[in-house]
């Protein structure tokens, strides 16, 4: 039993109380589109992505009531309130989720992301001009 008061009027008794599961916001990652790549960030060999690569991001339970939030907002362009959607990664970090349901609860998940760079571009130190047609 407890005590409850409100402004002027006093309320002494049981009152129910509902508890309700936080949102799920468990993210799944995969390399393209067809979900047949799954990025896993505990694991070494699948959990490296090429600097300025794509992941397919989605929220592990979808919700029309909820509200989805990515971070850090730079990696999605104008999609980071979708459920599902696509990041560019231009460095590593963790991308985040948070989930919010129809009554405010809050649930949260993130995932580390490891770049390495994959396309590199090399300039020559020297030209040799001589009218050969070869670095003139």
């Amino acid at each position: 039993m407890f005590h409850v008061k409100h402004r002027r009027a006093t309320h002494r008794g049981p009152a129910p109380v509902t508890v309700r599961n936080l949102p799920d916001a468990q993210i799944n990652a995969f390399y393209d589109e067809n979900q047949d790549n799954n990025f896993d960030g505990f694991d070494e060999k699948k959990a490296l992505i090429c600097s300025g690569d794509s992941l397919r991001l989605e929220a592990n339970t979808i919700v029309a009531s909820s509200k989805y939030e990515w971070t850090p907002t730079r990696f999605f362009d104008n999609a980071a309130n979708l459920p599902v959607t696509f990041a560019r990664i231009d460095f590593s970090g963790f991308i985040n989720l948070k989930v919010t349901d129809d009554v405010g609860c809050v649930g949260t998940d993130s995932i580390k992301i490891v770049t390495k760079p994959c396309c590199e571009i090399s300039f020559p130190t020297a030209f040799t001009p001589n009218g050969d047609g070869k670095n003139d």
